[in-house]
């Protein structure tokens, strides 16, 4: 093997890793959207009670932190899409002629 069949496989490596962690995320997700559906399930009964309805508020603030960890997690998947990207391309070559701006 060359130094550049080397670095090669260490990119590929990297991207291969780095696609891992985004399936982790992915299954975090999905997790976290179970959750959620649960806690929607929650709060549509009917709850009589002073507790009950206590009970049902604290669901409904759970329910918006994990609404805004979503958020997070959908822009982690990308990032991590974008960087798994980025690795598995860094070793192209680009000639500096093909660069924008160069004529």
């Amino acid at each position: 093997m060359d130094g550049g069949d080397v670095e090669w496989a260490a990119c590929t490596s990297r991207a291969y890793d780095i696609e891992q962690i985004g399936l982790r995320v992915e299954r975090c997700l999905c997790q976290v959207r179970d959750a959620l559906s649960a806690l929607h399930q929650i709060q549509l009964l009917q709850w009589q009670s002073p507790a009950g309805h206590a009970y049902r508020a604290a669901v409904y603030e759970r329910s918006l932190e994990l609404q805004r960890a979503v958020g997070g997690l959908e822009n982690a998947r990308t990032a991590i899409s974008l960087h798994a990207l980025a690795a598995s391309v860094s070793q192209v070559q680009v000639p500096f002629s093909l660069w924008p701006g160069d004529s």
